[in-house]
């Protein structure tokens, strides 16, 4: 257990920002069932090789820019989600996360560090030693917007990521306890909800107000969406000594 227990905050502190680790990052353990309650979406998936790949996202003069992964899965089954992640389809498996980005900002640009809770799940029994093996994937969809300028009175929007994420650290699970998951997609049902975060030029107050019906009409299949604006443009005070 103290391995597996190693294992994971070794894999966190890989995938949290760089800023976090200089912080407390706390790990809050969770279920299996748990893990059902929480994902919209869970499949048995294969990594697609040689798909993995960094993204930066480009942020004020002299801050550095925010870095995570995204990596491509062959689904191989559908446990539960939308028809389009039917067995043969691909989605992406991206480590993006708006709190993890303003973390980020508030670190470089401020010389703030907060406190990480991470939520993290030790699969039981251990998942294969072969990443190319088939796991059990509990997932969640994550988009990130970027605000361009204004036209026509409407914010016009991009897409700069729109993928797939585990709905907490190490959320896989081994294929032999598949029966047991099935069952227990029954039991809990979830939702879903699509978090979305929209990067603006400047001070992101009031820009909710602009944006409800141009998003709702981005992503007519989500019933619920939630939505967060982030200053992708901010000004740096003071000096930090990074890491």
């Amino acid at each position: 257990m103290r391995r597996v227990g190693t294992l994971l905050m070794f894999l966190a502190l890989l995938i949290v920002p760089r800023e976090a680790q200089v912080s407390k990052l706390h790990l809050d353990r969770v279920s299996l069932g748990d893990l059902v309650a929480r994902a919209p979406v869970i499949v048995v998936a294969v990594p697609v090789p040689d798909s993995r790949a960094e993204r930066r996202i480009s942020l004020g003069a002299g801050i550095q820019s925010y870095l995570f992964v995204e990596e491509r899965y062959r689904v191989v089954e559908r446990l539960r989600g939308p028809d389009t992640l039917a067995a043969g389809a691909e989605l992406t498996l991206t480590s993006f996360g708006a709190e993890a980005l303003e973390g980020h900002i508030e670190y470089y640009a401020e010389g703030l560090s907060r406190s990480y809770k991470v939520m993290a799940y030790e699969p039981e029994p251990p998942l294969p030693a072969d990443p190319a093996s088939p796991r059990i994937m509990f997932l969640e969809r994550r988009v990130l917007l970027e605000a361009g300028p204004r036209a026509k009175g409407g914010a016009a929007f991009k897409k700069a990521t729109d993928g797939f994420a585990l709905v907490c650290w190490g959320a896989m699970e081994n294929v032999a306890r598949k029966d047991e998951v099935i069952a227990l997609v029954g039991q809990r049902p979830c939702a879903g909800l699509l978090n979305i975060t929209i990067g603006v030029h400047g001070d992101p107050r009031g820009a909710d107000d602009d944006v409800s019906d141009e998003v709702r009409k981005m992503f007519p299949e989500e019933r619920t969406i939630s939505w967060r604006t982030v200053n992708l443009r901010p000004r740096a005070v003071g000096k930090i000594t990074r890491p």
